[in-house]
């Protein structure tokens, strides 16, 4: 084009550097574009069979960790059953142990004061009080045994020194009858 004035040549320039700009920002535009398109249609597919490869992989590994914790978690519950049916078992073998034992600890003591009450009752006052020294109700059973015991030896001594006594006043009394 001719260009006449002053002004026209420099709107002209103008106007072609606008006009290159523009080129260059299309150009770059188009190689942005091309970039993007690039990675839309064949990066982001690659990158998300890869994501998904891994997220299956991870979802796999996470489920064997499952499973795992799983099968040791029943082990365990498994062994804590059994520890507590032998603890459980242990307790009440423990149990009827201490029970027969102390069952015989107070039985036998207790069986064996009877059988000697029964006797002194029935006048057998030679009969040996067990339980002297103990310092539990046993003790205490045989000490007020022991003074039963020793009460009736008292009263037999003071009725056979009675009999005796009155088989002394009747000879006296008989001696004397004869005398007179």
């Amino acid at each position: 084009p001719t260009l006449h004035t002053e002004s026209e040549r420099l709107l002209y320039k103008e106007a072609l550097k606008l006009f290159h700009e523009y080129e260059t920002a299309f150009e770059t535009l188009h190689e942005d574009e091309a970039k993007i398109r690039h990675l839309a249609e064949d990066m982001m597919p690659k990158m998300v069979a890869v994501i998904t490869n891994d997220a299956e992989k991870l979802a796999h590994i996470i489920g064997e960790e499952e499973e795992q914790l799983k099968a040791t978690m029943d082990e365990e519950i498994a062994i804590a059953e059994i520890e507590l049916v032998v603890i459980s078992v242990i307790g009440v073998i423990a149990g009827v142990a201490i029970a027969w034992f102390l069952g015989g600890a107070l039985s036998n003591p207790i069986i064996s004061m009877t059988a000697a009450m029964r006797k002194i009752s029935d006048g057998e006052l030679e009969t040996d009080v067990p339980g002297h020294g103990r310092g539990d109700e046993i003790g205490e059973m045989s000490a007020a045994v022991q003074v039963f015991k020793v009460n009736a030896l008292e009263v037999r001594r003071l009725e056979a020194e009675q009999k005796e006594n009155e088989r002394l006043a009747a000879e006296e009394k008989r001696r004397m009858m004869n005398e007179m």
